[in-house]
């Protein structure tokens, strides 16, 4: 089934980053220091879902899919920075459910050598491959399933 629509999420380049003069902006919002790159979201305040709540399906970097229900803060609408932060913290919330669920602990990044993916975990979602501070927002998928707003998003990492 194709979306109905897409959202797309761009950020501004940081100031200070080593990346030659001129760069593009970026087509993600980082996890990593969510909150400094939410502060960089190009048109954060526009209303991009005209719905007050939407299920948002996780299927990545999962073996086994999750699913959070998302509601606008204001119960109307959500902005593009509302969306954001309620997928980020719909994957901050999975991350520790996934910890608290696995007898396989995630190997700290600093004890993996070469290996620089994370290893996969066996708790409830059985993550694998990447951390949370490795995930950008890139796009979101908008179904309309059964007059449920339906959400899927395409990562990066």
């Amino acid at each position: 089934r194709a979306p109905v629509y897409e959202i797309t999420f761009e950020t501004l380049p940081i100031a200070d980053s080593t990346e030659p003069d001129g760069e593009d902006n970026y087509d993600w919002v980082d996890f990593l220091d969510f909150e400094i790159n939410a502060f960089r979201m190009l048109d954060a305040h526009q209303v991009i879902l005209p719905s007050s709540q939407a299920t948002l399906i996780i299927d990545y970097p999962v073996k086994n899919p999750a699913q959070a229900h998302l509601v606008a803060p204001d119960d109307v609408e959500f902005r593009r920075i509302d969306l954001a932060r309620g997928i980020f913290e719909a994957y901050q919330s999975l991350y520790a459910q996934e910890s608290d669920t696995s007898d396989i602990k995630a190997i700290p990044r600093q004890d993996r050598g070469p290996m620089t993916n994370r290893n996969q975990t066996n708790g409830r979602f059985a993550i694998w491959g990447h951390d949370f501070e490795d995930l950008a927002l890139h796009k979101v998928n908008v179904y309309l399933i059964d007059d449920i707003c339906v959400l899927t998003v395409d990562m990066y990492s």
